[in-house]
């Protein structure tokens, strides 16, 4: 079954980060807006209407938290100003990691490194990012911790496109947002999305930034 894995950088140190594990709520709502660019209300429908249906799923779906419409809107404005707030950055691995993480198993086995063993929390996260809201279930939001980022970054700085997929050499410092790329060579899709993941993992080790992990 495929699936989208969303990376979202963000410093361990911002108000975000820390009210994501202070705060239910807040944790509630980052679980169920990743996916759209954090955005909780919907900005495809009928704004009314959906705004109306967003609210009672959060209150039916979590009454403990979400006790009244006026509060449960005021939650999310509060939600949505803070990540307006916060530096996020997002890569995310559509319908692919499992054909990534082959070719990156392949190449780490290929150079018969030890790394390989770090591929599964750099995919995945190394641990639960706040399990003390949900326990004994399976956790939304994962967490690679700052020294896995660290090491992530080592890793993959070392690997280059070449090495995983059939392009020249100077795939590094392609614009990977043209266009024109796509359909160019086979696994153009699968390439796109690593050059970004990849990225993501070297902008945050340097900026001492943690990466949530969300699967949708």
């Amino acid at each position: 079954m495929s699936h989208t894995i969303y990376y979202m950088a963000i410093s361990p140190q911002s108000r975000l980060y820390a009210r994501l594990q202070q705060e239910k709520a807040m944790y509630i709502l980052m679980v169920h807006s990743f996916d759209c660019c954090f955005k909780v209300m919907s900005e495809y429908e009928e704004p009314e209407d959906a705004d109306e249906e967003t609210l009672e799923i959060l209150m039916n779906g979590y009454s403990d938290v979400f006790k009244s419409k006026v509060e449960t809107r005021q939650l999310v404005d509060d939600f949505q100003a803070e990540v307006e707030r916060t530096q996020i950055k997002v890569a995310y691995f559509e319908s692919s990691s499992v054909e990534i993480e082959k070719r990156l198993t392949q190449e780490l086995n290929r150079r018969q490194s030890s790394d390989v063993a770090f591929l599964s929390s750099l995919l995945f996260g190394d641990r639960d990012f706040a399990p003390h809201w949900f326990p004994g279930v399976r956790q939304d939001l994962n967490l690679v911790s700052l020294p896995i980022v660290q090491q992530g970054a080592r890793i993959l700085s070392g690997i280059k496109l070449h090495s995983l997929f059939n392009v020249d050499e100077d795939a590094e410092d392609w614009n990977w947002d043209d266009p024109d790329i796509e359909d160019a060579f086979e696994g153009w899709w699968y390439a796109r999305q690593f050059w970004y993941w990849k990225r993501l993992y070297l902008e945050a080790a340097a900026a001492r930034e943690e990466i949530l992990v969300g699967i949708n």
